[in-house]
């Protein structure tokens, strides 16, 4: 499915600043430092090693089987795209779109063909207006124009459009670094509140841990 891109207006990015910068690397390294399985891609820097049989010849670096005629590293586009899904958030979204098409697995709705109406509505109004209106004018008028547009389609606010690769079994519980099996389309409305539920478990779970800690230090010898 092609996605229908917004106006040039309403795709300007914000500059970060660089201590936002420097907190993201910062972020990044750290989550890097977790355990396998704990952390949401496999760096790059962790590929396969070469492998190779008994008798010295190079085999698959995922699964092991044989390689034939120019193959190096992977027997099968399938053995391929395992390490990449892995490996590439960017690789892992483009495979989950394909599979599931943009329709959320928890409401239903067809987030990506919603946006892509969305989007076509806009470019409608831009090449309308383009002529009659300055450019700052303009992208205020498309913006209004978007928020107008939002409650036929069930939204409240831009920043519900979209759709989100999910993780079944959460990262923080092992699930990170995993296959499609793991990975599945929540729209973005859907995601926060998943979001949310599991923040208030996080919170419940470490209330939990501090209450048994105090009343382990309160008990007497």
């Amino acid at each position: 499915m092609r996605k229908a891109r917004l106006p040039p207006e309403l795709r300007v990015k914000k500059p970060q600043s660089k201590q936002k910068k420097k907190k993201q690397r910062e972020q990044l390294e750290a989550h890097l430092q977790k355990p396998r399985g704990y952390r949401r891609f496999t760096p790059t820097s962790e590929l396969p090693l070469e492998r190779f049989d008994a008798q010295g010849q190079r085999v698959c670096r995922w699964c092991g089987g044989s390689l034939t005629g120019r193959q190096r590293s992977w027997c099968s586009v399938a053995c391929n795209e395992a390490w990449l899904v892995r490996s590439m958030p960017s690789f892992a979204r483009k495979k989950v779109l394909e599979r599931d098409r943009g329709v959320c697995v928890q409401c239903g709705v067809e987030a990506q063909g919603r946006d892509n109406q969305i989007a076509r509505e806009l470019q409608k109004e831009r090449r309308l207006r383009r002529g009659t209106l300055t450019r700052v004018v303009l992208r205020d008028h498309l913006k209004q124009h978007l928020l107008d547009i939002l409650p036929r389609y069930g939204l409240s606010d831009p920043g519900e459009m979209g759709w989100q690769m999910d993780h079944i079994i959460a990262v923080e519980q092992g699930g990170g670094e995993c296959g499609l099996e793991n990975l599945q389309t929540l729209c973005t409305v859907c995601h926060r509140q998943k979001s949310k539920q599991q923040a208030a478990e996080r919170a419940q779970r470490r209330k939990a841990v501090r209450s048994q800690g105090i009343s382990l230090s309160g008990e007497m010898p």
